[in-house]
This record gives C-alpha cells, sequence and structure tokens, in this order.
C-alpha cells in the first residue's frame, strides 16, 4: 500500500467525524506553541522542528514548510498516533490534560501509557503498508520512551522490548487494528 495525499486528506475528513474541532495547525505560526518551545529547549531541542503535538483538539505539525518536506507518508502516520491521544483526550479529558501536565515520573502521570497507545498507530500503519513491523521500528520507539525526547517517560528498555514484541504479534495476527484502540478504518468509514 503506497499513502498518498489523497489518503491524509480522506483521513482528516474521517476526523472530524469524530471530533468536530479537529485541524491543522503549525507551532511556529503559534504563540502559545513557542513559548512551550522555550520552556522545552532545556530537555527537548527539537520540539518546535521535530514533534507534532495535540493541544484543544488541534494537531500542531512544526511548519507548514517541514510538513510539505515530510510527505503525505509520514503526515499520515503522525495523523493515526495523534488521532488517538484526541479521541483520549475526549473520552478522559481530565486524566489525559493532567497527565500531560505533570510529566514527571511517567508511572505516576500515565504520560507512557498514551504514547503506547499512539505509538500502537505507527506499528499498525507499518503493517498496513509493509505486511512487516520492523525491528528497527520497534527499537526506534522505545528509545523514544527512555530518552529526554518525551522527558524519560518509561526508562525500562528491555520490558518495553518484551512489551513490544508481544504487540508486534497481536497486529500482525489481526487482533489490533487501527486508527482508534483499535477499530479498522477504510473506505468503508467505520463508525468509533
Amino acid at each position: 500500500m503506497s499513502i498518498t495525499q489523497q489518503d491524509v486528506d480522506d483521513f482528516v475528513e474521517w476526523s472530524k467525524t469524530h471530533l468536530p474541532n479537529f485541524e491543522i495547525c503549525f507551532k511556529d505560526e503559534s504563540p502559545l506553541q513557542r513559548f512551550i518551545g522555550k520552556l522545552l529547549w532545556p530537555i527537548n531541542k527539537s520540539y518546535m522542528t521535530a514533534y507534532t503535538t495535540v493541544m484543544f483538539g488541534k494537531v500542531y505539525f512544526p511548519s507548514r514548510e517541514i510538513i510539505a518536506d515530510w510527505g503525505p507518508e509520514s503526515v499520515y502516520k503522525i495523523l493515526r498516533h495523534e488521532f488517538v491521544h484526541l479521541m483520549d483526550a475526549k473520552r478522559f479529558p481530565i486524566l489525559f490534560e493532567l497527565s500531560y501536565i505533570f510529566l514527571l515520573p511517567a508511572f505516576v502521570t500515565m504520560r507512557a501509557y498514551w504514547e503506547w497507545r499512539g505509538y500502537t498507530q505507527n506499528l499498525i500503519v507499518e503493517f498496513e503498508e509493509t505486511g512487516d513491523i520492523s525491528d528497527e521500528t520497534c527499537e526506534f520507539i522505545i528509545q523514544r520512551f527512555v530518552n529526554s525526547d518525551y522527558g524519560w517517560m518509561f526508562p525500562f528498555p528491555n520490558w518495553l522490548r518484551k512489551r513490544f514484541a508481544r504487540l508486534r504479534q497481536k497486529i500482525i495476527a489481526g487482533k489490533i487494528k487501527g486508527p482508534y484502540p483499535y477499530q479498522a478504518w477504510g473506505k468503508e468509514n467505520a463508525r468509533i
């Protein structure tokens, strides 16, 4: 499966049926996001240039230029990941927002739990595209959990590797599908 701009556009429209305020915004155009970027600079110097964020029902990409450079495949994967966060914020509004405000420690704030759900989409999309999930993808995601990018949200890489191995098996077996934990999405516009 090759992901096109039409797939991105279709997913955005489908997302709006579940999240009426859904909108794509850009961090470099947002005073609030620029302020957050300055606050996070000591632990995450890439917040404004490499990370997409959800806030107030909106998805914030770094900039229009970066989203154009990333292309439809990356944008689609990111939107699938961020859609889970937006739906979790809708379903658990107070818990979700508080767990992102109070980043550390992860085992108290549930930050790792929300990111686990989001990154599951990354694996699902890779499987939908290729019929497999690479070791490299799993290891890349594990490093996001254990390093400073997300404030060391879950610094137990060996435990995560075991969990990712089980998650990968469930996705390949068709037991977990997306985009929202965990229901199929496709041309039939399945209801959540």
